[in-house]
């Protein structure tokens, strides 16, 4: 069974995903947990199935604290070129390393690198996993200075978006206590891969629905907050829109195609009251 692909993910909350790579660490993930908890703040942790498995207590430390456990491969190989029965050691393994240090498996996969195709997908979907969790900020915490990240991350962030950091980062370390402190003055709430899929559909958690108007594609390229909320609804429910920029342009279109013939609805490639149903995204009525 192949697993579902998400670099974003149609929330109607204020909420963006918080996530760490490459970890556990026993001197950075000690410290990320005081940071997230002066803060009330929980993240999903992606690790890798050889790191779980020499430090477990720490992974159960992680674990205890509320925080979500996803898996980072198991030797950090790049999967793709491992072909599928390499693919699928390493992924069987990195599930029984989680098992063994949280008494469960993970639905989550990061594939190292961000590398994978349907290969990789098909292999992970074998070894339990629901989805491939890919980002859409990054902002190379690895190679970058504390107030750079700052900026990096602010300049994009959003409602449903997922922040790539790496656990085993000094400069993200000294960066993390402004980030949350910058985000949650922005009015946005950080959590977890499945706190953002929770908020999906629910009604009681959204704002003021959006005025509603036609979206199709037209020379010059209809644009705005409401072609952005239509990438992102598509997005979130695995049609790639291209760009999420607010800009209704060519793949938009065939994104809202495919989603049209999938659901039965004439294939139009625009984007009316019916299809911001089945999307569910919220507009004001006339």
């Amino acid at each position: 069974m192949d697993i579902k692909v998400v670099r974003k993910i149609d929330v109607v909350a204020p909420l963006t995903a918080l996530t760490f790579d490459d970890g556990p660490h026993p001197v950075f993930t000690p410290r990320a947990l005081e940071i997230l908890a002066k803060h009330g703040v929980n993240a999903t942790f992606f690790f890798p199935g050889s790191r779980v498995e020499r430090l477990g207590e720490l992974v159960k430390q992680v674990q205890d604290a509320g925080h979500e456990i996803g898996a980072h491969g198991y030797s950090h190989k790049n999967l793709v070129s491992l072909g599928y029965g390499g693919a699928y050691e390493e992924l069987s393994k990195a599930q029984e390393a989680l098992k063994l240090a949280t008494g469960r498996t993970s639905p989550y996969l990061r594939p190292p690198y961000g590398a994978y195709n349907q290969m990789v997908l098909k292999a992970a979907g074998e070894c339990g996993f629901q989805y491939s969790v890919m980002w859409n900020v990054d902002p190379r915490d690895y190679a970058s200075a504390p107030g750079a990240i700052l900026q990096s991350v602010l300049k994009d962030v959003a409602p449903g978006n997922i922040i790539l950091f790496h656990e085993v980062t000094p400069s993200t370390t000294a960066a993390l206590d402004l980030v949350i402190k910058s985000i949650t003055d922005r009015g946005l709430r950080l959590g977890t891969i499945t706190e953002l899929f929770d908020s999906l559909g629910k009604p009681e958690l959204a704002g003021e629905p959006t005025p509603f108007r036609e979206l199709r594609l037209r020379t010059p390229l209809m644009r705005g907050p409401d072609v952005e909320t239509v990438q992102m609804a598509l997005n979130g429910r695995g049609y790639d829109p291209g760009k999420l920029d607010g800009m209704y342009g060519q793949q938009t279109s065939m994104a809202v195609k495919h989603f049209q013939l999938d659901f039965d609805l004439e294939p139009t490639g625009s984007v009316t009251r019916e299809v911001c149903g089945r999307l569910g995204v919220a507009i004001r009525k006339a």
